[in-house]
């Protein structure tokens, strides 16, 4: 029948497989290094494997398939993850795996380094050379990705290709808006109260609070949401609510309905925006280190910045221009996390803007070093040369840093070393 005639095709393919491995053996080299499949996956495979993908994406915390997910490709490329690794981890503790993923998931968070998300690097001591040449640019904690649009002869920011960058699906955008009413409505309120306060730091609020209500409706004219967009607001509102000096401006009443509108928002982001949500939350591990001084941290990014657009061409591929503003206003949005850090007195508020500093901090550092490490690669590529091993150091230094003083002058160094 036809199932005894696909399990006689599968059985042949993975004979055809063994021959191969057999074959590489005997020239002396190392099956691990080559594609799980020589000539290509068959069908039956391709249905698993996707089948497997779906359930991962589909768990209630898919996080916690994340390095699984990056165990699964490295070993269908041929790159498997360093030995060390994968040794730690299949020596977890029978006890934890019995508990389940979510048990697991954090065992193997707590054997990667500690300020980094795990669905990204590995930790201090797993290095492997072929890890980072197989994924040197899957770098979690960038916001963005970068390539080259040719027909501009420009570097350009794209997102991620696993982000839900942009929301497009027709069914999903009219749930999402049905599910967001009761959220717009708080919405509307807030900006109604901020007007009638006639306060300053109200008039400011009420900026912001009006751009995402502007981005909800823009979804009925474009049909499609701009997820990153929205985040982006929404961490403008989260750092009026986390700013004592602002709340203090605000009144006694406006205070509460920003928070219930903040808590509203990333309900919703979690809700429908999870694997994109989740690498921006990552950021919020990163935190200031004691050796850390935050105006250093700032000086040394509008440094880095200074030498993105001074990039005249001449040895990479300029960025557009378009997305030097986006790295100008996360510039922008630093020193204003800055100045609120410096100002806050309260112990638990200056602990929470601590955390905001820090993750805006590390996001403008690896979109930097990003687009520079993406733009020598062009630049290599066009020039049929190999990769930089310099440039590829420094990229790790800045995977692994410890602290965010360490992270900059890393940046920095691979910038002088492109520009």
């Amino acid at each position: 029948g036809r199932s005894a005639g696909a399990a006689a095709a599968a059985a042949a393919a993975v004979w055809t497989q063994i021959r191969n491995d057999l074959e590489c053996l005997e020239r002396g080299d190392d099956p691990l290094q080559t594609p799980l499949w020589s000539d290509g996956p068959p069908d039956w495979f391709t249905a698993a494997d996707a089948k497997t993908r779906k359930i991962w994406a589909g768990d209630k915390t898919p996080e916690n398939w994340a390095f699984w997910t990056k165990w699964w490709d490295a070993a269908i490329a041929g790159k498997p993850l360093n030995w060390e690794l994968q040794r730690d981890v299949a020596l977890i503790d029978d006890a934890v795996w019995q508990a389940g993923p979510d048990a697991v998931a954090q065992a193997i968070r707590e054997l990667m380094h500690p300020s980094l998300p795990f669905d990204s690097y590995v930790a201090d001591g797993y290095v492997s050379e072929g890890y980072f040449e197989a994924d040197i640019g899957r770098l979690g904690l960038s916001h963005t990705d970068f390539t080259l649009d040719s027909a501009r002869q420009l570097m350009k920011m794209v997102p991620f290709q696993e982000d839900i960058s942009r929301l497009t699906d027709p069914e999903t955008l009219a749930r999402l808006l049905n599910d967001g009413d009761d959220f717009r409505a708080l919405l509307e309120t807030l900006v109604k109260a901020a007007a009638a306060s006639g306060r300053q730091s109200a008039a400011e609020l009420k900026v912001y609070a009006e751009e995402i209500l502007a981005e909800i409706d823009r979804v009925k004219s474009h049909k499609e949401l701009r997820v990153g967009v929205l985040i982006d607001l929404g961490e403008m509102l989260q750092d009026f609510s986390g700013n004592e000096d602002i709340r203090l401006g605000l009144g006694p009443v406006l205070p509460k309905s920003l928070s219930r509108v903040v808590d509203r928002l990333l309900d919703l982001l979690r809700a429908y925006f999870a694997p994109y949500f989740a690498r921006i939350e990552s950021l919020r591990e990163v935190r200031l280190d004691q050796s850390d001084d935050p105006r250093k941290i700032f000086k040394q990014a509008v440094e880095n910045l200074g030498l993105v657009t001074a990039n005249d061409g001449t040895s990479v591929r300029p960025l557009a221009p378009e997305d030097v503003a986006v790295l100008k206003r996360l510039v922008d949005e630093l020193q204003r996390s800055l100045r609120a850090y410096e100002s806050a007195n309260d112990p638990e508020t200056k602990a929470q803007l601590s955390a905001d500093f820090a993750r805006k901090a590390t996001q403008f550092a690896f979109d930097t070093g990003l687009y520079a490490k993406r733009a020598l690669d062009v630049a290599q590529t066009a020039m049929g040369g190999k990769d930089n091993d310099v440039a590829d150091t420094l990229l790790r230094r800045i995977q692994t840093a410890h602290t965010l003083h360490e992270l900059g002058l890393a940046v920095l160094e691979l910038l002088k070393l492109v520009f």
